[in-house]
């Protein structure tokens, strides 16, 4: 539970810090130093990967750049056959 607590809060940026919502009571000690910097770095990697797939579902969703020319290219296909 607590990795899936902080791999939504990495995710969803900082809605769960700002609302202090959590999904367990276990939360991490700031003065371990080593693993409070990993716990960034995964937080950090959780939350760009979020963005990178919002970005991608978008994308296709309003048919920008090389998702056009591929639907396009699909439906000729399709069409052909």
């Amino acid at each position: 539970m607590f990795v899936a607590d902080q791999a939504l809060r990495g995710g969803l940026s900082d809605t769960f810090e700002v609302f202090d919502i959590s999904v367990s009571s276990v939360t991490h000690n700031p003065d371990n130093v080593l693993f409070s910097l990993s716990l960034l770095a995964y937080r950090t990697l959780s939350g760009i990967a979020g963005a990178a797939i919002a970005f991608v579902a978008l994308s296709f969703l309003f048919g920008g750049g090389a998702f056009k020319d591929l639907k396009s290219d699909l439906e000729r296909r399709l069409e052909a056959a």
